[in-house]
């Protein structure tokens, strides 16, 4: 024993004759860079919250939760070492600031971090990247400055670049290891809530273990990575128990009789349409005064309908319009789900002879579309990239060539982030009082889509189709998280009170047949314009009958939105519909 203690102790004291003086402070200046990167992301990722570990000691609770930045750190270091010219510790350090960089930017977007899931969705970024490199800041580069400034002093300035420090990179290395197994792999999440991916995806099998995804700054994806490489214990479709496929069936209609169609369809998705813009003016110039016009004949309207999007943003909003069910939370239904079996307002309108038209301004690729749309209704997908004027042109010229009865559906896109690109041509003027430059764009952009919609009114109002059809109008998400209370900072910004504005988007159903004039003033959902559609086609024998409410009728809900989304789940994981016989038509 003693021999052993006598050995390390001569390991130890050999240790520093690798190192001179000024190779000790380049260590250490690079092993708390790295960590203090680690801890202001954390910072800015938990936005001031208290990360919970459960320890009532404040040592410990230090040690849960942040012994693994230590430990990561300290891996940097230890890698350095343990390769020629430190290339180890520099490759993962700039990795890092890769890292952060695309999460950070993910943030400022979307308030979301990225998963090891977006990376294979990465292909719905085609025609979208002007509105996510719109929120790269310059500070940003500081990162890579530092970075880039290490790797000059290593090797110009020590002067040593070939060496490998073994006796001083191993015990780094045993250490941090050690640092990281101090909070398991099978992290909470940085609230301190369990996130069960199994439970959401109805696993089963037995002896799994169930994992809670860690959305912090590299343990989010090895749980993913864990996850995903153990699908083969998922069941390739959700077996469902009687109980839920009862849950399921008492949304469903089961009747031979066959209902009538008589009129058209256009669905509008208005590109991040917040509802607090409807009605408004600026210096008397009203913001949207086409919507505004739309919503005084004929249509039921309203401005706190809440947008149930999830993973996949505009597409959830699609998925939810068109089929009446929500999204899931852990993947983009448009990517994963693409050989379902769908119910949906196109379908129904299409089995009574509909001809149903898709129309979206982008490459066919964004959101899984060529795959998508015709699942969801849309046999016909025209994509094209364009403008909000070309697109509503197209509209009002595929309305006068095609045959009725129609489904049509359009997605705008001059309102998406960075809203620079169209603001130009919006008539609107917004005084410059202390309104951040990309809140003004936005309601320019909106001003301008809103003057698109009214120039396509005017073009088709003569038409006589127009008489049978009904126009759906909705936004398709929020889109500003923590930036909403730039709004605060100016005269026009207070009073158009978007600071105090919820995460609503408007909807508008206007039917010159159908409806008498009504606003909505309880909160509605995305999930409820799919039933109300059907209840205004009179589609009364349409098997899958919807989750919301028909917005003709009073509200009235018997289950809540936590339910409903279970409920969703269980139909897009199984297939329901493809798989379960009682729902074959």
């Amino acid at each position: 024993m003693n021999t052993v203690i006598a050995k390390i102790k001569d390991y130890l004291k050999s240790i520093p004759k690798d190192m001179d003086r000024n190779k000790w402070i380049f260590i250490a200046a690079f092993f708390v860079t790295v960590l203090v990167k680690l801890l202001l992301f954390t910072n800015t990722v938990n936005n001031g919250l208290h990360i919970w570990s459960g320890c009532e000691s404040p040592i410990n609770e230090f040690l849960v939760n942040y012994s693994i930045y230590v430990g990561v750190a300290l891996f940097f270091v230890a890698v350095g070492l343990c390769s020629k010219y430190f290339i180890g510790g520099f490759v993962l350090d700039f990795i890092l600031d890769i890292w952060i960089w695309a999460n950070l930017i993910s943030l400022r977007s979307h308030g979301l971090m990225i998963t090891g899931y977006d990376f294979r969705i990465v292909g719905n970024m085609n025609g979208f990247w002007d509105s996510i490199f719109v929120f790269i800041h310059f500070s940003d580069i500081l990162m890579f400055i530092i970075t880039g400034a290490f790797i000059y002093v290593w090797l110009k300035k020590l002067n040593q670049p070939e060496q490998i420090h073994w006796r001083l990179g191993v015990p780094a290395l045993l250490i941090s290891i050690f640092l990281f197994m101090i909070k398991p792999v099978h992290f909470h999440n940085i609230w301190g809530m369990p996130t069960n991916i199994c439970k959401q995806l109805n696993v089963t099998g037995e002896g799994r273990k169930t994992f809670a995804a860690d959305y912090t700054i590299f343990s989010n994806l090895w749980s993913e990575i864990y996850f995903y490489s153990n699908l083969e214990d998922i069941p390739a479709k959700s077996q469902l128990t009687d109980d839920q496929i009862a849950k399921i069936t008492s949304h469903m209609s089961f009747t031979n009789k066959q209902d009538t169609l008589r009129d058209n369809l256009v669905i509008i998705l208005f590109e991040s349409l917040e509802g607090w813009v409807i009605g408004k003016n600026i210096n008397g110039q009203e913001i949207t005064p086409n919507l505004n016009k739309l919503t005084q004949t004929n249509s039921i309207y309203g401005v706190k309908m809440s947008a149930q999007t999830q993973r996949g943003a505009s597409s959830d909003a699609q998925l939810t319009i068109n089929t009446g069910l929500m999204p899931l939370i852990y993947e983009a239904v448009s990517f994963a789900y693409t050989n379902n079996k769908y119910y949906s307002i196109g379908d129904a309108m299409a089995k009574l002879g509909s001809h149903n038209i898709m129309r979206i301004p982008t490459d066919a690729s964004a959101w899984n579309q060529i795959n998508i749309s015709k699942p969801w209704g849309y046999p016909t997908l025209y994509a094209k990239e364009c403008s909000d004027e070309e697109l509503f042109n197209d509209l009002a010229a595929t309305i006068d060539s095609i045959p009725e009865p129609y489904c049509i559906q359009a997605v705008t896109m001059a309102s998406h982030a960075p809203f620079w690109k169209y603001a130009g041509l919006s008539t609107l003027e917004v005084p410059n009082d202390g309104l951040p430059t990309d809140k003004i764009n936005y309601l320019k952009s909106v001003n301008y889509t809103d003057r698109c919609i009214g120039q396509f009114l005017d073009a088709v109002k003569d038409n006589p189709k127009m008489q049978n059809t009904t126009i759906v109008i909705v936004g398709d998400h929020s889109i500003f998280n923590d930036s909403r209370q730039d709004f605060a900072g100016s005269e026009t910004g207070k009073a158009l009170n978007a600071a105090d504005a919820s995460y609503f988007v408007p909807f508008i159903i206007h039917s010159p047949k159908n409806l008498q004039t009504k606003e909505i003033t309880d909160t509605t959902y995305h999930m409820d314009i799919y039933p109300t559609l059907l209840s205004i086609f009179k589609l009364d024998n349409y098997p899958w009958r919807g989750i919301g409410c028909d917005l003709t009728k009073p509200i009235e809900r018997t289950m809540n939105e936590g339910d409903l989304s279970d409920l969703c789940g269980m139909i897009i994981r199984s297939d329901f519909f493809q798989e379960n016989k009682e729902t074959k038509e």
